[in-house]
């Protein structure tokens, strides 16, 4: 009987402790920081161009798979956001719905996954910053500001550096999707934003 209790509490206790640490996840340590680097560029520069942005999408489905869900979280909010950029390219409006519906569902998914991630939440702010509101996910979009808002104030560089997070902070002012008193504040961490 005893080793019955015992086994049941090593049971509970490690599944507690996997949920635990499955919440806990780092999503930078998922991914080498090679390929995020190279991924990070790549996304960036697939906003302007199309060859880009299907090689982009050919390599990470050469390198993780062809189902997005399985993806390392970072890779998965980077996917989202391709496919968002894919559904502002694409002609047909079944189509464009299409992507714009699967890449809202990875990067919610990457969100809930890593919701104090601040690449993860800029990812999907940005993209709804720019969808009509008859499209729905106000909700997100105020949430995503208030948190990329929260997350700028810890000025913490260890994944993201300042350099990026002052753009990621211009451009969360420029939407003026958060309170005067927050864009004041933030001006005070990047005084350099206001003089553009």
């Amino acid at each position: 009987m005893k080793f019955i209790n015992r086994l049941l509490v090593i049971l509970i206790v490690f599944l507690f402790a996997s949920g635990f640490v499955e919440a806990q996840t780092n999503p930078y340590s998922q991914v080498d920081i090679n390929s995020l680097e190279s991924i990070r560029l790549d996304y960036y520069a697939s906003l302007e161009d199309d060859d880009v942005l299907d090689k982009l999408v050919n390599t990470i489905e050469i390198k993780y798979g062809k189902d997005a869900q399985k993806y390392p979280i970072l890779i998965k909010a980077y996917y989202g956001g391709l496919l968002s950029i894919k559904s502002r390219n694409a002609f047909w409006p079944f189509t464009k719905l299409g992507y714009f519906n699967d890449s809202m569902e990875l990067l919610s998914k990457a969100v809930e996954q890593s919701p104090e991630t601040l690449e993860i939440r800029f990812i999907r702010f940005a993209i709804l910053h720019h969808i009509p509101g008859f499209l729905g996910h106000s909700v997100e979009k105020k949430e995503d500001a208030e948190k990329i808002y929260s997350l700028i104030q810890k000025k913490d560089y260890t994944y993201i550096n300042s350099e990026i997070q002052q753009g990621i902070a211009e451009f969360l002012v420029s939407t003026e999707r958060i309170s005067k008193d927050k864009i004041n504040n933030l001006l005070k961490i990047y005084p350099q934003l206001a003089l553009k």
